[in-house]
């Protein structure tokens, strides 16, 4: 999520069939917005999309903290389709980049020209931004690990699991 996102939605008769995908792009030419516009911009985009397609799963690329204005761009888009999901009722779901390039290629360190060849073998539509791409796959991930309860309650079927290094200790 920064100055290109790319987002795809299922049919909502059938949720997990791409209805629309697309890039949105936040900038004048060559040269991005500010922030507060590009966050603004998003959000409104954003509602639009859950608007249209009835969008009950929101599922995105967790942002990087790697500093500087990428990461302030990543983590407030996040934020917003973070609260703008739950202001909704919607189910949120974030997904770590290396997670989804392992769920889609195999490999978590998968080259961007390796998702979109991915995407391009299970999309219904010809896949040509790296975006697009991430955010098919990442709707495949929803397929995959997000579930409807028989009462309608939606959950990941995937639990966090942490590991921890065994360390020998000396004896004294």
């Amino acid at each position: 999520m920064a100055t290109h996102t790319g987002w795809a939605a299922g049919d909502t008769m059938d949720p997990w069939r791409i209805s629309q995908s697309g890039v949105w792009y936040y900038g004048n030419g060559k040269r991005p917005f500010e922030l507060p516009k590009r966050l603004l911009l998003f959000r409104d985009d954003l509602n639009r999309a859950i608007d249209e397609t009835g969008a009950v799963v929101l599922v995105y690329e967790i942002a990087h903290h790697r500093g500087g204005p990428a990461t302030r761009s990543g983590i407030g888009m996040e934020t917003v389709l973070v609260m703008t999901g739950y202001s909704r009722g919607l189910y949120v779901q974030g997904v770590h980049s290396a997670s989804l390039k392992k769920f889609a290629t195999g490999n978590g360190r998968a080259e961007k020209d390796d998702m979109i060849r991915v995407a391009n073998e299970t999309s219904p539509k010809i896949i040509r931004d790296d975006n697009e791409a991430d955010a098919f796959m990442l709707l495949n991930w929803g397929r995959t690990y997000v579930e409807t309860g028989k009462n309608g309650t939606i959950r990941t079927k995937v639990q966090a699991v942490s590991t921890k290094r065994k360390t020998k200790t000396k004896e004294l």
